[in-house]
């Protein structure tokens, strides 16, 4: 019988080894839950003005979104089961009753998305302090490493509401919109109640409470801040829903997965710290 040279018959070894060499191979993570405010239950997603969860960036089932739990899913090779605990109005200060629901489904990862309303508010002289912003979102984290020792968070930034101003404040249907509706006073609101200067310290709050959640980071272990990606996007008509012209639309919501999913995330979760 022929023999084969010794390097053929280990080619296919070499190959496999060279393929997969340096993958970040994500484990362990059976289930997660996403905490925040109404674009994690994608509100106004649906075609009508009440919560769509399955077109969650964060946790939901549409294909067409392609959530963090879906890209799991594809990892993992299996079924992860996702809790959205986000609830729409929802403030920094509101995590920590978030935080007890997610307590009682032990999730192996969790997604955070909070400050829109805390920069939303009906005036600029309202908006949260960054401080305080701080401390509660310290404090979600804190309680759930101290309940899930190993669980792996995602803070993602707050989105930039001002971007949206920029975006539609030349469409006369969204003015009428945001008018009836009153949405994020401190940015959207009519002439007198919102200007360019109310709109410039709201920016500036929004970029002092992402640097806040880079803090957190940095002092936490397995905690992943997203460099501000969400904070940055820029919204395309569509990415915004026709009904509200204020939350993301479904394709607005794969555009957070797609922004949020990124190298580093996926290195954080494959190894856990």
């Amino acid at each position: 019988m022929r023999r084969l040279p010794l390097l053929l018959c280990l080619l296919p070894l070499l190959l496999l080894t060279s393929c997969t060499t340096g993958e970040a191979k994500i484990t362990g993570i059976h289930s997660m839950a996403a905490l925040g405010d109404s674009i994690t239950v994608a509100s106004a997603s649906c075609g009508y003005q009440a919560v769509c969860a399955e077109n969650s960036w964060a946790t939901g089932t549409d294909s067409a979104v392609h959530s963090h739990r879906q890209r799991l899913e594809q990892a993992e090779g299996f079924a992860v089961t996702g809790y959205d605990d986000a609830v729409p109005g929802a403030h920094a200060a509101d995590l920590a009753t978030q935080v007890q629901q997610a307590l009682t489904q032990k999730p192996d990862y969790v997604t955070v998305l909070v400050g829109a309303n805390d920069l939303c508010a009906t005036a600029t002289a309202a908006m949260t302090a960054t401080a305080t912003y701080q401390q509660a979102v310290t404090s979600a984290v804190e309680t759930l490493q101290a309940a899930l020792p190993r669980v792996r968070i995602y803070l993602a930034s707050v989105p930039d509401p001002t971007k949206l101003y920029a975006l539609l404040r030349h469409d006369p249907r969204a003015g009428q919109v945001w008018a009836y509706t009153g949405a994020c006073q401190s940015v959207l609101g009519t002439p007198g109640v919102a200007g360019d200067a109310d709109r410039a310290q709201v920016h500036a709050r929004g970029v002092a409470y992402n640097d806040a959640l880079g803090q957190v980071c940095l002092h936490h272990q397995r905690v992943y801040c997203d460099g501000q990606v969400v904070f940055q996007m820029k919204p395309t008509v569509e990415d915004v829903s026709s009904l509200d012209y204020f939350h993301p639309s479904r394709q607005g919501q794969r555009a957070i997965a797609d922004a949020t999913w990124t190298p580093g995330l996926e290195e954080m979760l494959a190894s856990g710290n």
